[in-house]
């Protein structure tokens, strides 16, 4: 197992030349870690995040991470199961893709 102090994300930014952030990272099942983003980049900016185990051996992934802003989202609530709801939502920083996701209170929702 893992020692949970070296159990960690990197983000590294692809847009600026700022040192990277390190942000404890927390195991959910076998497929899944958990790591909250680090702030302190811009709307728009992309990251390069990887995992390490041991604090030293950090993954070797394509996986990006992009920052957004939300200015505003409608409804303010709705039913507790979650379930019928369009959610929209107004920012910037927002790219232009197919595979968008939305994830609430740390449940992840898929598209429809």
């Amino acid at each position: 197992m893992s020692d949970p102090w070296k159990f960690k994300c990197r983000f590294t930014s692809m847009d600026r030349d700022i040192p990277p952030k390190f942000i404890p990272a927390y195991f959910i099942n076998d497929t899944t870690v958990l790591c909250s983003s680090p702030g302190g980049w811009g709307r728009g900016d992309s990251v390069h995040v990887q995992l390490t185990l041991n604090g030293v051996d950090y993954s070797d992934n394509n996986f990006i991470f992009f920052y957004y802003n939300i200015g505003r989202h409608h409804p303010k609530s709705g039913p507790a199961s979650g379930k019928n709801i369009k959610i929209t939502v107004d920012g910037s920083g927002f790219r232009n893709e197919s595979k968008i996701v939305c994830v609430l209170d740390k449940a992840l929702y898929l598209p429809l």
